[in-house]
């Protein structure tokens, strides 16, 4: 009884671990696709797609983690295993808008004075629109209302933000395809059948039969 159990607690790891790259992939698509969204285009319907990619490859990974993590471990340190991943979760979430928004505005920066270098615009305009940059980068330009000395660069800045977030999705794709493929990489030969290597204790200890031993006081002939 206690061998199925582990081959069973075994094979539902190495079914939750499975879960991971396709999550990882899901995620990888739906970065791709926002990465070619058009900025200029203020509908919500071309987003709903690539959201519920990543919406759903978060969520496939999230509990397939969190699964395996406390499945492969003894009970007595289940605790420690949750904790884990809860702080690694957290730290993801703390660190991944700082680095994303890093990437994205430095990016948008570099293709706003690209673009203003390159365009005919009044120099009152441009230099107006040069030293806000400088200031609240394209971001803060965006947002100048119209009539705002620096706000015929709008669409210039729009545009600069629009590359540096496709660059920002572009990484997010990278890093959710390797990630997909360490995966993968790390079930290679997992056996469902073995619970010693899923994390379970053998029922059995090296050596033992596993037949019932005589009770130590039992009468002898």
């Amino acid at each position: 009884m206690s061998e199925v159990a582990g081959e069973k607690a075994g094979t539902v790891v190495a079914d939750d671990a499975g879960q991971g790259p396709s999550g990882f992939v899901l995620m990888a698509v739906g970065c791709l696709l926002c990465a070619r969204l058009d900025v200029t285009d203020p509908r919500l319907g071309a987003f709903v797609a690539p959201a519920l990619l990543i919406g759903v490859g978060f969520a496939l990974t999230v509990s397939s983690v969190t699964a395996v993590a406390l499945g492969s471990v003894p009970p007595r340190l289940a605790g420690m295993a949750s904790a884990t991943t809860n702080m690694l979760r957290d730290l993801g979430f703390a660190l991944g808008p700082v680095v994303v928004g890093a990437v994205a505005l430095s990016g948008a920066g570099s293709a706003f004075a690209t673009n203003l270098s390159g365009t005919v615009l009044p120099a009152a305009e441009a230099a107006a629109a040069r030293e806000i940059a400088a200031t609240g980068g394209p971001l803060a330009v965006n947002s100048l209302p119209p009539g705002a000395p620096g706000s015929a660069a709008h669409s210039l800045a729009l545009d600069a933000l629009g590359s540096g977030f496709s660059t920002a999705f572009l990484v997010c794709a990278a890093a959710a395809a390797v990630a997909a493929a360490l995966t993968a990489f790390g079930m290679i030969g997992l056996h469902t059948g073995d619970p010693a290597r899923d994390g379970v204790p053998s029922p059995v200890s090296p050596g033992h039969s596993g037949r019932a031993e005589p009770a130590a006081g039992a009468a002898r002939p």
